[in-house]
């Protein structure tokens, strides 16, 4: 045995006989599993948030308003004023679009134009994301939200569920609104929206302009045609 001069004697570890270091674990290629955090329904400046997030939304589909009434709506033209507006399949055609819109951009990612620009996005209660069934029915019931203008219905039931502030969508759907990290490139966004419905805009007024110009021309109902401009509109000829 070996001797030690400061203790007992020490009889040496056969080889072999000792624990193999711990290898460390390969990284997963796909990342770290981090769970969603349960949705805190306490911060109070989400309300806010969420009329900005409207307000934006509604910007973006004047936009799709616009072209729409450019390409098949009515436009009219008199007694020194105008009006541009879609009638019947017109307006079922505008109403489709606007749930296409909040539909296809809250199932990718929880967040449509206005939430992006914001910071708030669309989960669950637990956190996570919602199911493309879920977004469907959310978004189908702002037809109900909207009643009877504005949203009231919908900004009534916020109010009645206290911080969770969920409307009527979605208390059916089980989703919160929670806030998020705005994107970074939210300037360019609202930058590039701003620039399209001034484009719009200045070309609805051309339109209206030109028509104004020209009491001899008919454009209405995507129907276009010249008439003497001795008539005037709602003129009966008497036999």
């Amino acid at each position: 045995p070996w001797v030690n001069p400061t203790g007992p004697p020490v009889r040496p570890e056969p080889p072999g006989s000792a624990e193999p270091p711990v290898q460390p674990e390969p990284p997963d290629p796909a990342g770290p599993q981090l769970r969603p955090e349960p949705a805190d329904p306490s911060d109070p400046d989400r309300l806010d948030l969420r009329i900005g997030a409207l307000m934006l939304d509604m910007a973006a589909l004047f936009g799709w308003f616009v072209i729409l009434v450019l390409a098949i709506g009515d436009v009219r033209s008199g007694d020194g004023g105008f009006a541009f507006f879609l009638d019947g399949w017109e307006a079922l055609l505008y109403l489709a679009g606007v749930l296409a819109y909040f539909y296809a951009f809250e199932v990718s990612n929880g967040q449509s134009i206005g939430k992006l620009l914001v910071g708030l996005r669309v989960v669950r209660s637990d956190g996570s994301q919602p199911s493309a069934g879920a977004i469907a029915g959310r978004t189908v019931l702002r037809l109900v939200d909207w009643l009877p203008v504005l949203y009231l219905v919908g900004f009534i039931t916020v109010l009645a569920t206290g911080r969770r502030q969920q409307r009527l969508g979605d208390l059916a759907a089980g989703t919160v609104v929670l806030r998020t990290a705005p994107t970074r490139h939210r300037g360019r966004i609202a930058w590039g929206l701003a620039t399209a419905l001034v484009l719009l805009i200045l070309l609805a007024a051309q339109r209206m302009s030109a028509e104004h110009q020209d009491p001899g021309a008919y454009r209405d109902h995507g129907v276009s045609f010249d008439f003497p401009t001795t008539w005037q509109r709602g003129m009966t000829q008497k036999a």
